[in-house]
């Protein structure tokens, strides 16, 4: 049995790319999630994007001024996951590869964003919590109104029928069962997720299942 990859070997790139992926993935990753933020920027582009990019830095800072205190762990958390996205797309050359272009989205390199994604939502909340317990005049909306917000990415971005879990594994086996009936050959290759990978595995195994 063997497991095979058509997936060139990357080599350190810096590209503008890489902090349009960054804007794309994080910031509105974030805000609203892989799935819509993909979707309202396959139909509104750069103007809901830099839109959402200053209303987060903005709600970010106005946060830091009001808190008491946490604003170093804030500071670290959310500088950590820039720093841990930004290099991710040096050292692998992730900005052609993940940057959307005009009128469409997609999910490849989505795990990239995952950790840093939660470094800046979990620096945000360290620095809620402050305000929630000094309960500042009209901040007392800020957590209820964040927490309401987080609830669209949780609604979704939990699409498992989509981006890195395909194909599925049923679905490849029945395939590569099929040419192995009909074409008379000793292995086949089975499709396994991420998308350009394979295993090959001889077609005894897979009649005999």
């Amino acid at each position: 049995m063997k497991v095979l990859s058509s997936e060139e070997v990357s080599h350190p790139h810096w590209t503008v790319a890489i902090l349009t992926t960054f804007d794309q993935r994080v910031v509105m990753g974030s805000v609203l999630g892989l799935n819509l933020g993909g979707e309202l920027w396959a139909r509104w582009g750069w103007p809901i994007l830099i839109a959402l990019s200053v209303g987060l830095v903005t709600y970010l800072l106005a946060l830091a001024v009001r808190a008491s205190s946490n604003r170093l762990l804030a500071a670290i958390a959310i500088g950590t996951g820039v720093a841990m996205f930004l290099i991710s797309g040096y050292t692998r050359d992730l900005g052609p590869v993940m940057v959307w272009p005009v009128d469409y989205h997609h999910g490849l390199g989505a795990r990239y964003a995952i950790v840093p994604t939660l470094l800046v939502l979990s620096g945000l909340m360290v620095l809620l919590d402050t305000i929630r317990h000094e309960q500042r005049g009209g901040w007392r909306w800020a957590a209820p109104a964040t927490a309401v917000l987080l609830l669209l990415p949780l609604i979704t971005s939990f699409d498992a029928g989509s981006g890195r879990g395909m194909p599925s594994w049923s679905a490849s086996l029945a395939r590569a069962t099929t040419l192995c009936r009909t074409g008379n050959a000793e292995e086949a290759s089975v499709s396994i997720a991420p998308e350009g990978w394979t295993m090959t595995i001889p077609c005894s195994r897979l009649e005999s299942e």
